[in-house]
């Protein structure tokens, strides 16, 4: 299985959200707060991130907190049954 991780790119503007197509798979975007999520492989995280930061379009990039594994959820969902949830 290959790791993905998540990507939060904030932009300038959302015409500029096409770049991101490229570079990985776009899940969510906001329109309000000019911001995407994107997932990209995690051996490549590091690399997209700094090709991310070159363009002008884009204002800051960062890693979300947040659990991406699929590995690791189903180890949360196998813990959860154990507690009774």
């Amino acid at each position: 299985m290959i790791k993905r991780m998540r990507l939060i790119v904030y932009t300038n503007n959302l015409r500029s959200l096409h770049l991101t197509h490229h570079i990985g798979h776009l899940q969510y975007y906001s329109r309000r707060f000019h911001y995407a999520i994107i997932y990209v492989n995690a051996d490549k995280v590091y690399k997209i991130q700094q090709q991310l930061l070159q363009k002008p379009q884009v204002k800051k990039v960062e890693l979300s907190p947040q659990i991406t594994s699929f590995e690791q959820f189903t180890t949360l969902k196998k813990h959860s049954k154990t507690l009774g949830d």
